[in-house]
């Protein structure tokens, strides 16, 4: 059944005032009940009072009226009881008979006994009869009924009267706040939970606030709450948004597996790096005995398993190598960890393809390496070669023989470029075929080869073998079409002999090899007499070396860097020079060696580092070089003092200079020595604050591994590759590489040897942030330094 609209939206009132109704009703009824009933038995104990007043006023004259018989007189005394209220009968009976009214047909009555005795005068009392009164109780009803409804009449009045202001009263004070703030309720709107509800009401009174106030207040705050999960949702799903967006373009690879290993998410750039179609894997394992995954992937030995340490909570990283479905190898960086440990834990594996880091490792290597025309070992790698043949200190015997093509110079120009380079490429063919087992060749210089023989041969077979492999070379060759025949001088430097060291030996033969161009007696000449030229020359520079330590004849020069974003000077360079009394300034080039190899490196080292950061501070107290910084070049031999990070720290403390004002410059002997005591020193000053600027780099032994071992902090590229920039294309693509391998690995890039305008514009083309050399400035005295710093360098820009 529908209610009326107007009964609709006001059920609450009427329920209310039909619960008050019925109580009131159900209160009044029962008032009324007692209250009729107290006077329904007040009129009966008249009732019955009035008749046993009657008894005692009739009892007597009846007795004597019957005792005379006397009817008339009993007549009259019945007649007086039947006029009593509501007595409709009196009856005697005994001696006499008489009845006096009638009693109509009320089934309700009311009747008494009234015994009638005579007491004679002998006081002896005669039972004469009895009087019967009969009394109706349909008056006492009929007004107890009129009462009732007179009673209920005005009780209806009042209750309705009552109900229609309770009514009122009612929606008011409650039902139209409750219908206003049901009208809020169904007007929210997730977009709109900013409205808040106020009671369409004053303001507060005694009572206030009430419970509708304290609805209304729970109300509103719902709806704050409502709208700071909101926020909180949406902030939520944009951040998951941008989380899974991030792991869509993600440059790595990303896994997430459920704790037993089986693949629940795998982001596109994974895909890519295994070549695996991941829906053929969904909820496979990835990892552990029948992991699909892990049977294609490879790691270092003696490295624990990954699966096995991600599962007891911990993180695996290393490098990895992945074979993939179609035979191809990639190589990756690793990292396995658990999302949240425990039971129903995930994992994330990320994987980062070192696979095109690798690759330019390889190029980078070879460029370095090998000798980009004739695919020789180059001058570094032959070096390196040699160390390997005679030892650290030269304690393996060996020979190293340089080559040099007589006129070559006139077979080029005949030839031109190109059929030059065709001989250079023929020689080292016949070089790859004609050397014995266990010999390396490679190319040393332009018109120049190089042979590391090893094991211990004596001066004449080792003389006669080099002839004899001379004569080998010594072919008629073509070159468009052109006959000639080449002819070879050698200069050949044995170890020990000759020398322990490879700079000593390379010294050496290149000695014989220019006393062998002037000889035409023979092509090949031994490099024993030069050898001790060159000890006595040695001998006595160190004694000279050693007397300049004691007598202060060292100082320095400094070279600025540049920025090449603003060309302003960053910082400085300290060169140590030698003043000897008798030869002038001597380079560091002529006795760095020999000071490594005496020991005197150490205290002129720290005497280097001392002064050039004494200089250093007091160009610092001047705001405008207040961010100047210091580079000073150590060897490996400081790197593996005990003490050179203590002295380190000593130094900094006592000019109170910041760490990162210092740049310690290292070659890459440290990396081919590998020394562990250096490598700990250059993890201690890099915790220090130190920076670590890896110099010469691509000379020598470069290598990316070491790189990413060591972490340094700027990368200067060599001289020889930084010399015609703008002409050679090979080492602007060499630099350019190296320029991209520093930026992978975070490394400021610093310029060596920049002595050109169109050098530094290719420089700052390939995004080189730093350069130094002689177009700029050459090294220079503290003097001539303090006119030139903080000056912009305008012919730079």
């Amino acid at each position: 059944m529908t209610l009326p609209g107007w009964i609709r939206h006001r059920r609450l009132s009427l329920k209310v005032v039909v619960a008050i109704l019925l109580a009131s009703s159900l209160v009044t009824l029962v008032v009324t009940s007692i209250q009729l009933y107290v006077e329904y038995r007040r009129d009966l104990n008249t009732l019955e009072q009035t008749l046993t007043d009657a008894r005692g006023s009739f009892a007597g004259p009846l007795g004597a009226s019957l005792w005379a018989l006397d009817e008339d007189q009993l007549r009259l005394q019945l007649q007086g009881l039947e006029s009593l209220p509501h007595v409709k009968q009196a009856e005697l009976s005994g001696d006499a008979e008489l009845t006096v009214g009638e009693t109509d047909d009320y089934p309700h009555t009311h009747q008494m006994t009234i015994p009638v005795h005579y007491r004679t005068s002998d006081g002896v009392h005669h039972q004469l009869g009895t009087v019967e009164v009969t009394a109706s109780l349909a008056g006492i009803h009929a007004r107890i009924w009129e009462r009732l409804l007179t009673i209920l009449g005005t009780q209806a009045a009042k209750t309705f009267v009552v109900s229609l202001l309770l009514l009122a009263l009612i929606y008011y004070l409650v039902i139209r706040h409750l219908q206003y703030l049901a009208r809020f309720a169904r007007a929210l709107r997730l977009d709109h939970l900013e409205d808040s509800v106020e009671l369409p009401r004053g303001p507060g009174g005694l009572l206030r606030p009430d419970e509708l106030d304290e609805l209304a207040g729970s109300l509103n705050y719902a709806t704050t709450r409502m709208a700071e999960d909101m926020d909180a949702r949406l902030h939520a799903e944009r951040r998951h948004r941008l989380l899974s967006g991030a792991l869509q373009q993600s440059p790595a690879g990303v896994m997430i597996l459920d704790d037993r290993s089986r693949l629940e998410y795998a982001n596109p750039r994974f895909e890519a790096f295994s070549g695996c179609a991941l829906a053929e894997h969904a909820g496979r394992p990835v990892f552990g005995d029948n992991g699909w995954l892990e049977q294609h992937l490879t790691v270092a030995d003696g490295q624990p398993d990954p699966w096995e340490i991600a599962r007891e909570g911990g993180e695996w990283r290393g490098e990895i190598r992945f074979r993939r479905a179609d035979g191809q190898y990639r190589w990756a960086h690793a990292a396995i960890s658990a999302i949240n440990a425990g039971q129903g834990s995930q994992y994330i594996a990320v994987f980062e393809d070192l696979t095109q880091l690798r690759t330019v490792e390889k190029r980078l290597d070879y460029q370095t390496h090998f000798d980009p025309l004739t695919g020789l070992p180059n001058r570094q790698l032959m070096q390196q070669l040699l160390a390997a043949a005679i030892g650290p200190q030269g304690e393996h015997a060996g020979a190293v023989v340089l080559l040099d093509i007589n006129n070559f110079k006139a077979i080029n120009e005949s030839l031109g470029p190109d059929g030059g380079d065709q001989v250079l490429r023929a020689i080292a063919d016949h070089l790859r075929h004609l050397t014995d087992p266990g010999w390396q060749a490679g190319r040393f210089g332009n018109d120049e080869f190089i042979l590391v023989i090893p094991g211990a041969w004596s001066a004449d077979a080792l003389f006669e073998r080099i002839c004899e492999f001379l004569e080998q070379l010594r072919e008629v060759r073509f070159v468009n079409d052109q006959p000639f025949v080449l002819a070879f001088t050698a200069g050949v430097a044995p170890c020990p002999g000759s020398g322990r060291q490879v700079p000593e030996l390379l010294r050496a033969a290149d000695a014989a090899l220019s006393r062998a161009k002037h000889n035409p007696l023979t092509p090949v000449c031994m490099a024993d007499y030069q050898h001790q030229d060159d000890t006595r020359r040695r001998l006595t520079l160190d004694a000279d070396l050693h007397r300049a330590l004691a007598e202060g004849e060292f100082l320095l020069h400094y070279q600025p860097i540049i920025d090449l974003a603003d060309s302003h000077i960053t910082g400085l360079e300290a060169l140590i020079r030698w003043d000897h009394p008798t030869r002038g300034l001597i380079p560091p080039d002529e006795f760095i060696n020999l000071a490594e190899d005496n020991g005197l490196i150490l205290p002129m080292g720290e005497w280097v580092l001392r002064a050039s950061l004494a200089t250093l501070a007091a160009l610092r107290r001047d705001k405008d070089h207040a961010s100047l910084r210091m580079a000073v070049n150590v060897s490996p031999r400081q790197l593996g003092d005990t003490a050179f990070a203590d002295t380190i720290t000593r130094a900094l403390a006592e000019h109170d200079l910041p760490s990162w004002a210092l740049t310690l410059e290292i070659t890459e002997r440290v990396f081919m020595e590998d020394v562990a005591l250096a490598w700990q020193t250059l993890h201690r000053l890099q915790e220090m604050g130190v920076n670590i600027a890896i110099d010469d780099f691509g000379k020598g032994y470069s290598s990316l591994s070491y790189l990413q071992r060591l972490q340094a902090d700027v990368l200067k590229v060599d001289r020889g590759f930084v010399r015609s920039l703008s002409d050679n294309a090979g080492n602007r693509e060499l630099v350019r590489t190296i320029v991209a391998i520093a930026h992978g690995f975070g490394l400021t890039t610093v310029a060596e040897g920049v002595e050109t305008a169109a050098d530094l514009d290719v420089l700052r083309e390939l995004g080189c942030e730093c350069a130094q050399g002689y177009f700029f400035y050459r090294p220079m005295p503290l003097a001539r330094l303090q006119d030139v710093l903080g000056t912009r360098i305008d012919h730079a820009l």
